[in-house]
């Protein structure tokens, strides 16, 4: 952190400054604060879509859900008629490529966070708008999340043919850069794996194995697991809490 803030400090007057020092806050899990920055930032760069973009999934995090989604929309609004550029990894992978971008990346996150809302056709439809890259790449790791989210999104709205027919767009074998948990969690909420992989697992997961309990009607199971997520969790697990939240108020 001092690294970061000594950054800052001898380059106070660029965009990127307030990028990194709020990102360093939010791997610190000091998302306030990161959110802090970041607004200091945009009073300095107003037309900034980047800064929109991390103080939104900041706020998502802060379980600010309507704030974050307000950004996301914002920064894309920004970004019309701008060229698309690639946002760099916070953390490196495996073979230090940078995979994503600012608007695919305002796409999908506004598409997640629309889940906490309960709105799952523009869940659907900004997921589906974080499938156009700037680059096709060799790697499978976005598909596979916008598949998992897009699921959820579907069988919501009870659209469960499309939802099944969504893995038809799986390659296999998968090629996989960053991680393999999303593929993981899509193989649990679609049942083609043992549930165990989902008790058992990273909160991801499990996170699929409750809203499949869900999806099967399975009220109680689903609730038991995703109370026992949030109860793990010390700062929580927001999916988690929303899928929780939004049980309740659609019980009869």
């Amino acid at each position: 952190m001092k690294v970061a803030q000594a950054a800052f400090d001898a380059a106070p007057d660029r965009e990127e400054s307030y990028i990194w020092l709020g990102r360093r806050y939010g791997y610190l899990g000091q998302y306030r604060t990161a959110i802090e920055v970041f607004t200091a930032g945009l009073r300095k760069f107003p037309n900034s879509y980047r800064l929109l973009r991390f103080r939104g999934r900041h706020l998502a995090r802060s379980r600010q859900f309507e704030a974050a989604i307000a950004d996301y929309e914002l920064g894309l609004a920004k970004m019309a008629g701008q060229p698309d550029s690639f946002e760099p990894n916070g953390i490196p992978n495996s073979l230090n490529l940078t995979t994503s971008t600012y608007r695919q990346n305002l796409h999908y996150y506004l598409g997640q966070t629309c889940f906490a809302i309960a709105d799952y056709r523009r869940m659907f439809d900004h997921l589906e708008q974080s499938r156009k890259p700037l680059v096709e790449l060799p790697f499978d790791d976005h598909e596979l999340a916008v598949v998992f989210w897009q699921t959820i999104a579907l069988k919501k709205q009870s659209r469960h043919a499309e939802a099944d027919a969504l893995l038809n767009r799986i390659p296999e074998p998968v090629r996989i850069l960053e991680n393999a948990a999303y593929y993981n969690a899509l193989l649990v909420l679609t049942g083609s794996s043992d549930e165990r992989e989902g008790t058992a697992g990273d909160n991801l997961s499990r996170f699929a194995l409750g809203m499949r309990r869900a999806f099967e009607g399975d009220a109680d199971g689903a609730r038991a697991i995703l109370e026992a997520i949030v109860a793990d969790n010390a700062s929580g697990y927001w999916p988690a809490e929303v899928a929780l939240a939004n049980a309740s108020a659609e019980a009869p």
